[in-house]
């Protein structure tokens, strides 16, 4: 996690990997199998893969709609001071856009000195080496592959759109589970899209926190383990209908750049109610799915932030989606009666 690593490596290591490990052609017992020889080669580069296995949870940009509802003011801030309610000393909350890096952060003055004199940083999750295989099985399909799942028209689609973002074939990710695909054609398309944010030697925002947390000996803690982002994301819905989103995006494309493009404007605006307005008017989602997405997240979410700004000053940086709303970090710490008020950059 400490080493720094432009994400157009990462995206050549995953290639090496899926080739390293033939996963067209294995099941699930054997993929372990087939995996476990390379465990020493993983473990002693597992540094160079966290990068990538964190932007594997970039898919919730678009499976973790935003909850309806607003407060009553405009949220045009993605970071917000906690006080009130007797704290002997505010804590922060920051929301991270998973596709920008800590080049852009380092853009940022006043998020330094508040994230300096903090005791504690949490996260949505922090990245353990030794589960990267596990991780690399949760990927795949137990007992099928893409061109059983798909119909001949709908696979020969995805490949073609596939093979002009990342310049590779589908037959090798054959094995992979819909959303693994759907995770893989959302960064080759920001890569496409946002070139310039691809800069050498730099790490996605939420990871470069973590590092700087870690240089400085700051206690950090996870507010879900990897296992358990892992089940959401991967077994969280069943393949058919993972393949139905990862069709829908594939058959509307231009949407899918067009949202990509709009989100890092509203973000970099720092407008949350314009993140909130365009996932929201997705509307590919069921309410229990936003609600196992998001809602269900940011309660249970709760039961590690209050105890943590009660007793220190704590630095939160998690995904901006998960601010706003009725069911937002925000309101739900109005709620319990703290004071929560933007800092503009």
């Amino acid at each position: 996690m400490l080493i720094l690593l432009s994400k157009q490596v990462v995206l050549k290591t995953i290639d090496k990997l899926m080739k390293m490990n033939q996963l067209k052609e294995i099941t699930v017992k054997s993929q372990v199998n087939t995996l476990a020889p390379s465990a020493s080669f993983l473990k002693s580069t597992s540094e160079k893969f966290t990068p990538f296995f964190f932007s594997l949870f970039v898919a919730f940009i678009f499976i973790s709609p935003i909850s309806k509802g607003q407060d009553s003011e405009k949220q045009n801030s993605i970071f917000w001071r906690i006080s009130g309610k007797e704290l002997s000393s505010p804590s922060y909350l920051f929301g991270t856009f998973h596709l920008l890096n800590g080049n852009y952060l380092n853009k940022m003055e006043k998020w330094k000195s508040e994230f300096e004199d903090s005791e504690v940083l949490i996260v949505e999750m922090v990245l353990d080496s030794n589960k990267i295989m596990d991780m690399v099985a949760e990927m795949i399909s137990p007992d099928t592959t893409l061109d059983k799942l798909l119909t001949k028209a709908e696979y020969d689609l995805l490949n073609a759109y596939f093979k002009e973002v990342s310049g590779s074939d589908l037959e090798k990710y054959n094995a992979l589970k819909p959303i693994s695909l759907s995770v893989l054609l959302t960064t080759y398309t920001w890569a496409k899209l946002k070139p310039e944010d691809y800069i050498a030697n730099d790490l996605p925002m939420d990871l470069y926190f973590v590092k700087e947390a870690k240089a400085v000996v700051k206690e950090v803690i996870p507010l879900e383990t990897m296992e358990q982002q892992a089940a959401l994301l991967y077994n969280g819905t069943s393949l058919i209908r993972q393949k139905e989103l990862l069709m829908e995006m594939v058959n509307d494309r231009e949407k899918t750049e067009e949202s990509l493009l709009k989100m890092d404007k509203c973000y970099r605006d720092e407008n949350l109610d314009c993140l909130q307005e365009i996932i929201f008017h997705n509307k590919s989602y069921s309410g229990d799915e936003i609600d196992k997405m998001l809602k269900d997240r940011n309660i249970e979410w709760m039961n590690t932030i209050l105890p943590a700004i009660n007793v220190k000053k704590t630095f939160i940086a998690v995904g901006a989606g998960h601010l706003p709303g009725e069911f937002g970090l925000i309101s739900l710490l109005r709620k319990e009666g703290y004071s929560i008020e933007p800092i503009q950059f």
